[in-house]
């Protein structure tokens, strides 16, 4: 399987630029290829934003850039491989780790197309649901606001029920033991 290289910039661009750039490009076919609305990326906490070119945002964007999206943009993916949803008691841990810790691991995310293949501002959460549903309980508590930017990555070229079920099969629990040691190293600190 085929992965994207996370990159690390930060694209700052108005929408209709990035539309009116790619409309005329006769190899663009459809969403996967080329991303044909951005939504302004947002610098993160202390970061300044790098200004690129329209066409360099187009790229970037198609190749797994880093972006922040608000969180009321975020929708739970059709195509992901979970299906049972997590438990109440996961989300809470998930929530308090993010309070405590901020969010560790970026979401992956696919922008969501109407009927025509046009996008519609809004993008599906391929891997990090769990970790979308404790920012939305998050707002919820009103500890954050519905609309807080969320570090999110943008993958285009990897199928999104691919990696959803990459990511939640891959994964391995920490050893018994090794989860003994550090809490008690957490512990004695």
């Amino acid at each position: 399987m085929a992965r994207t290289q996370k990159k690390t910039k930060v694209v700052t661009v108005e929408p209709e630029d990035v539309v009116e750039a790619v409309a005329p490009r006769a190899e663009v076919c459809s969403i996967r290829e080329s991303v044909v609305e951005v939504i302004p990326a947002l610098p993160g906490p202390g970061a300044a934003a790098e200004i690129v070119s329209v066409m360099d945002a187009v790229e970037i964007t198609a190749n797994g850039a880093e972006l922040f999206i608000p969180l009321d943009k975020l929708k739970k993916s059709p195509r992901n491989a979970r299906k049972t949803p997590h438990s109440e008691a996961h989300i809470e841990a998930l929530a308090a780790s993010i309070a405590a810790k901020g969010m560790l691991r970026n979401l992956v995310v696919e922008p969501e197309v109407d009927e025509v293949g046009q996008p519609t501002g809004f993008y599906f959460v391929t891997v990090g649901e769990g970790r979308r549903l404790a920012h939305l309980l998050r707002a919820k508590r009103q500890h954050i606001d519905k609309t807080e930017q969320i570090r999110c990555v943008l993958d285009t070229a990897n199928d999104p029920q691919e990696i959803s079920l990459d990511e939640n099969v891959t994964r391995e629990a920490m050893h018994p033991a090794d989860q003994f040691e550090a809490f008690r190293a957490l512990a004695e600190h």
